[in-house]
C-alpha cells in the first residue's frame, strides 16, 4: 500500500507499507500503523514463544492510533506516544499477571513521529528505525536484545532474547531519539522478521528506489533469503512541498 499525505509543516510524507504472515503461524503477530496526516508510523512485534502476542501488537497499536492528536505540536505528540506506551504496558502486564496461570503479554514496538522538521523515535525490543539520507544508511534504534548487551560474542540464543518490550513488566522502559529529517530523507520502520535475513547494506540500497511498491519488495526479498518469521516494513520518504 502506497499513501501520500501533506504535514502541516512545509514537508510531504509519501508512505508505503506491507506485512506478511509467515507460513508456519496461525496468525501474523506484526502489526502496523502509518497516519501520514499525524505523521505517526508504527510497527509492533508480538513475542514469540509466549501467550497472544497478536493481541498485544494489536492493542499497541490501537491505544496510539487513538491516543496521538494529528493536530498537536510535535513535542506534544511524542509526550502523547509515549504516554499511551506506557498505559497499554500496564494494561498487558495486568492481564497476564490476572490470569489463572499467569503469562507473558507482550511486543516490541518502533515508533515514529515526524513534524517541524524533526523525527522522533520511540522503542522498546528489536523492531527498528532507519534513516538513509543521501547514499548513507543510519540505523536509528539499537536492539533492546540480550546479544546487544553482552560485550562477548552472544550465543545464538541471545540474539532472540528479548530484554526490553510493552507488557512483560509492569515498568516500561522505552528509548528515545530526536533527530532533524531533511527533504529527500527516506526512513524505514520493521520487525526482525526483515532484519534477521536482509542486510542492512542491501536494505540502504533498497531505500534508494522508487517509494511506490517498496515495503512490498523489501518483505519479498526477505521471503526470498528464507525468513520464517512474520515481515512488516513501512518506508517513509519525506519530500519539499511544491
Amino acid at each position: 500500500m502506497t499513501r501520500v499525505a501533506s504535514d502541516h509543516f512545509p514537508l510531504k510524507l509519501v508512505e508505503s507499507s506491507a506485512t506478511r504472515q509467515a507460513a508456519h503461524h496461525e496468525e501474523n503477530e506484526d502489526s502496523l500503523l502509518a497516519l501520514p496526516e499525524a505523521g505517526l508510523f508504527v510497527v509492533a512485534d508480538g513475542i514469540g514463544g509466549h501467550s497472544d502476542g497478536g493481541l498485544a501488537s494489536r492493542s499497541v497499536i490501537k491505544i496510539l492510533c487513538e491516543s496521538v492528536d494529528a493536530g498537536a505540536a510535535f513535542d506534544v505528540r511524542v509526550e502523547q506516544a509515549e504516554r499511551a506506551l506506557e498505559s497499554v504496558n500496564r494494561a498487558l502486564h495486568r492481564e497476564g499477571s490476572q490470569r489463572t496461570t499467569p503469562v507473558i503479554i507482550g511486543s516490541t514496538v518502533a515508533a515514529l513521529l515526524i513534524g517541524e522538521g524533526y523525527a522522533g523515535c520511540l522503542w522498546a525490543g528489536d523492531s527498528r528505525i532507519y534513516l538513509r539520507r543521501e547514499g548513507e544508511l543510519f540505523q536509528l534504534t539499537s536492539d533492546h536484545t540480550l546479544a546487544a548487551e553482552m560485550e562477548e560474542e552472544a550465543h545464538p540464543s541471545a540474539h532472540n532474547t528479548i530484554t526490553r518490550a510493552v507488557g512483560p513488566s509492569d515498568r516500561l522502559e522505552l528509548e528515545r531519539v530526536i533527530t532533524h529529517i531533511e527533504a529527500n530523507d527516506t526512513l524505514l520502520l520493521c520487525s526482525d522478521g526483515l532484519t534477521k535475513v536482509v542486510t542492512d547494506t542491501e536494505i540502504g540500497d533498497m531505500m534508494g528506489e522508487p517509494i511506490t511498491g517498496i515495503a512490498e519488495r523489501l518483505v519479498a526479498r526477505a521471503v526470498t533469503l528464507g525468513s520464517r518469521d512474520d515481515i512488516t516494513v513501512i518506508v517513509v520518504r519525506v519530500l519539499t512541498e511544491c
